[in-house]
């Protein structure tokens, strides 16, 4: 199967995007106004990452929609992780648990991908 160079953006992967780039805006927007609500929110910024990976693990979709959300989830729980410094782990000590992810999410990468290419290829009707 020939996929394409250019990934697909879903109307479900825009809507996503839209909503993180309203929170944004919206928080910067405050900033620049003289309020300092946003300061205390950009502690928070990792649930931002774990609603939006929870909403795509939740909703029905692609293969690749889920993994997306999987590691925006993983990657907004380690975020808070080191933004609330749970469990004595900070950003000068946590980047190894980030590598770690990393390197799992390449092996699911490339299973799903060999289990796909090792697929029978379908023929049409047979006579």
């Amino acid at each position: 199967m020939n996929r394409p160079l250019h990934r697909v953006h879903t109307p479900r992967r825009r809507l996503l995007l839209g909503v993180v780039l309203l929170v944004v805006g919206v928080c910067l927007l405050v900033d620049n106004l003289g309020f300092d609500i946003s300061r205390y929110l950009w502690d928070y910024w990792p649930f931002l990452l774990i609603a939006v990976g929870g909403i795509q693990l939740a909703w029905p979709g692609t293969w690749e929609e889920r993994r997306s959300g999987f590691w925006l989830l993983i990657v907004g729980i380690w975020g808070a992780i080191n933004s609330f410094e749970w469990l004595g782990l900070h950003w000068g000590n946590s980047w190894p648990i980030f590598i770690i992810a990393l390197g799992i999410r390449v092996l699911i990468d490339g299973l799903a991908r060999s289990r796909n290419s090792a697929s029978p290829p379908t023929s049409g009707p047979t006579q």
